[in-house]
């Protein structure tokens, strides 16, 4: 899996934490992806604010997550990265 592959999952799994204490807002444009999708976009703005290079994200996560298959909670791979980079990429 690799490094930039595990601190992508941690950054995912941070937005569940963030969600259960409810210290992420909701963000209605993503919403309709459900807790896992906020997840994705969550993990996404953090991996951008924690200076997690863009080569790395580009060239090693989102392969990677592009791969995944979806299932009852996650969404399938193409639309896990258009989360994962809009969280990355957002500009105020």
């Amino acid at each position: 899996m690799g490094k930039p592959m595990g601190t992508a999952i941690l950054a995912h799994e941070l937005g569940h934490v963030c969600q259960g204490y409810r210290l992420l807002p909701i963000d209605a444009a993503y919403m309709q992806y459900g807790l896992e999708g906020q997840a994705d976009y969550f993990a996404g703005r953090l991996l951008a604010a924690s200076g997690f290079p863009q080569a790395a994200l580009e060239n090693h996560v989102l392969p990677i997550l592009a791969q995944a298959q979806g299932d009852s909670t996650h969404a399938p791979g193409p639309i896990r990265v258009m989360l994962t980079k809009a969280g990355y990429y957002w500009h105020p």
